[in-house]
């Protein structure tokens, strides 16, 4: 969520009303935020220097850490945000990490999205070649849900394939 609240200030600075908003768009319902949970990732952030409040609302202590007020990513923050994207997926949540990650890039950041595919298709081949070899007293069961795993991990990389595809025809149409 962190990393979500800090992707949408960058992309469009706002108050936490709106961050919220911004993020249940952005990320399409995979995150989405009610202001009320905003609010204390703006305040960690803005207490971390990653995000800073301007025009602090009536009411509220003036400065970085201001309860209300309209929030920017710091240089800090930015750079927070790229190492982040270029960091190595979570593990256990690949999917949904890799998911959030291509939500959260700029949708001008096409290296950063190749990147990002990059390190999914890393992961799904490693994840393939961890698949156990079965031997001939093994249940249906177990050879049924090895060959689906090994038969979703191969849907992902042809989506990803396709996704570089799409990647490449949009960075030459930009040209």
């Amino acid at each position: 969520m962190r990393a979500a609240v800090l992707a949408s200030v960058i992309e469009e600075p706002g108050h936490a009303y709106g961050v919220g908003s911004a993020m249940t768009v952005r990320f399409g319902g995979v995150i989405g935020a009610k202001a009320r949970h905003v609010y204390p990732v703006l305040r960690a952030l803005a207490d971390e220097g990653l995000v800073e409040a301007t025009r602090p609302l009536p009411g509220t202590r003036s400065g970085g850490t201001a309860v209300g007020g309209w929030y920017r990513a710091t240089a800090a923050g930015v750079e927070r945000w790229r190492e982040w994207l270029a960091s190595p997926l979570d593990g256990a949540r690949a999917a949904v990490d890799a998911k959030v990650r291509l939500l959260a890039a700029r949708p001008d950041d096409l290296a950063s999205a190749e990147g990002i595919l990059d390190a999914y298709a890393e992961h799904l081949r490693q994840a393939a070649s961890d698949l156990p070899e079965l031997g001939e007293n093994v249940s249906l069961q177990r050879r049924l849900t090895t060959d689906f795993d090994a038969r979703l991990i191969d849907a992902q990389l042809d989506w990803i394939s396709d996704a570089r595809s799409r990647l490449r025809r949009e960075a030459a149409r930009r040209r």
